[in-house]
């Protein structure tokens, strides 16, 4: 399945959610990746968004990502050292 096919799916769905973002990533479709998964689920999500907003280098997605409670919470060491690159 293509991303199109797979956004007629319910994106709420886990499953659609993780080939979804397989897909993208792979894709390098870092807009598509902070379009469809700007509320991350897992932490596999967080650092996927986190890495899109990174290659985007846009300033005020990188504001409305860092202000997500997800991220600014998160401890997990892979979240933090995206959140300290997208910050510096």
């Amino acid at each position: 399945l293509g991303a199109k096919q797979l956004l007629k799916l319910d994106v709420e769905n886990l499953l659609v959610r993780k080939f979804l973002l397989e897909y993208l990533t792979k894709a390098n479709d870092y807009q598509s990746i902070y379009k469809h998964f700007k509320k991350p689920q897992n932490n596999e999500e967080v650092i996927s968004l986190l890495n899109a907003v990174v290659e985007l280098n846009d300033p005020l997605k990188k504001e409305e990502i860092l202000a997500l409670d997800c991220v600014k919470n998160n401890t997990d060491r892979s979240v933090q050292h995206l959140v300290n690159q997208i910050k510096y």
